[in-house]
């Protein structure tokens, strides 16, 4: 067997531990196991022999029953062994029953100490992050505890990412103990953990206990697809897609919990592999549809509608705005070339005229209108004489 450092402490535990959900076999619990007492002590003498030397259980297994059954079936076996428990869940009724408070932890451990047997705990854990509880207070009643050797270490389980970083922060700028450890779910079905709670343990020595790395034997390689399992009746049920599956039935097929996963994973390979090939055979095969010819479309001179492109065999029409961006550069672009744009002659810059000159042509204009006017005469001077400002006759 190999032993590791959990975390960053000097504890030395197995590769393995040994679970204890299925202990007790008391209330929901009693779907996954019903190990009592003597099959408990047989099975410890099994991983003492084969060099485990890590128990990990919970208050709330079996309503604490787990507890009672692991502690009976330890005996002397006690001081050679790391003792894992946890603490948050409800198992009385009333306030103050639940939760990481000061109160309910010390609570917590001395129930658990007595259903255990023993004087002290291993590895005490925070069963769940509580988001009402403030992390000072859990924290401090967790490192009180520790000052009365009552606890050697403490973890958590269940948590997320930023929660650890959040409770390793606040036990660092307190000065107390901090989380060695923490339990979560890991296996090759539950893979979630790489992504923030194993890169955080690796940075922040944060070990790395994983719960049902088999999921729930599912992956111990016993259950085969269309088989008969066999076993004693008061082995562990499998839970299935359709219920509970008891040993001795055959397991129809799509009935294990990961028959459903890849089946949708089969159906969207299937579709994507259809989709590939559609595309294939639109790009290698030849438009075998007859062409449907186009209507003419024809833009009026003047009408102010461009020509943006040609999409389906029709002109885009562009935006006014476009439009006027597009003059604007094809202007520039004439005016830099020194060339002017065809089918039109450049008007020459007018000058500006004089004053006097309005007037003169204003008055030749009249002149042409009302050829019988006197020279300098208005139309309405007809009848008078009236003479325009700065023109002499």
């Amino acid at each position: 067997m190999d032993y590791r450092f959990l975390g960053a402490s000097g504890l030395q535990v197995s590769t393995f531990s040994f679970g204890t959900m299925t202990l007790g076999g008391e209330g929901r619990f009693a779907a996954m196991g019903n190990v009592q007492v003597e099959e408990a002590r047989r099975l410890v003498e099994i991983c003492l022999d084969a060099g485990v030397n890590l128990f990990d259980t919970a208050d709330i297994y079996s309503n604490g029953r787990s507890e009672e059954v692991l502690g009976r079936a330890l005996g002397t076996h006690r001081k050679e062994i790391v003792l894992a428990t946890k603490v948050f869940n409800r198992l009385d009724p009333g306030t103050n029953k639940a939760g990481l408070s000061r109160r309910h932890i010390v609570e917590g451990c001395e129930d658990s100490l007595r259903r255990l047997e023993t004087d002290y705990i291993d590895i005490y854990q925070s069963h769940g992050f509580d988001s009402y509880t403030p992390l000072e207070e859990t924290l401090r009643a967790y490192d009180d505890l520790i000052r009365a050797g009552k606890v050697r270490y403490i973890g958590c389980s269940n948590y997320a990412g930023w929660q650890v970083m959040k409770a390793l922060a606040t036990s660092e700028r307190l000065g107390i103990s901090r989380y060695i450890s923490q339990q979560i779910n890991y296996s090759l079905l539950a893979r979630d953990a790489e992504h923030e709670l194993v890169p955080v343990g690796l940075d922040q020595g944060v070990g790395i206990m994983a719960w049902s790395p088999l999921k729930a034997g599912l992956l111990s390689g016993k259950f085969r697809r269309d088989a008969v399992l066999v076993g004693p009746d008061e082995s562990r049920t499998l839970p299935t897609a359709g219920g509970i599956h008891r040993p001795g039935q055959p397991v129809p097929a799509g009935k294990l919990p990961g028959d459903r996963v890849d089946a949708r994973r089969d159906r969207q390979r299937e579709a994507g592999r259809l989709h590939i090939d559609q595309q294939r055979d639109r790009q290698s095969e030849p438009d075998r549809r007859p062409a449907q010819p186009q209507p003419a479309r024809t833009v009026e001179p003047g009408s102010g509608q461009r020509r943006g492109g040609i999409q389906n065999g029709r002109p885009i029409a562009l935006h006014p705005v476009a439009q006027r961006v597009l003059r604007e550069q094809r202007r520039a672009g004439e005016r830099q070339r020194g060339q002017q744009r065809p089918g039109r002659i450049a008007k020459p810059p007018s000058k500006p005229c004089r004053p006097a000159d309005a007037h003169h042509e204003q008055h030749e204009h009249q002149r042409r209108r009302h050829p019988n006017l006197a020279a300098g005469q208005l139309p309405q001077d007809l009848h008078g004489t009236r003479r325009l400002p700065g023109v002499h006759p």
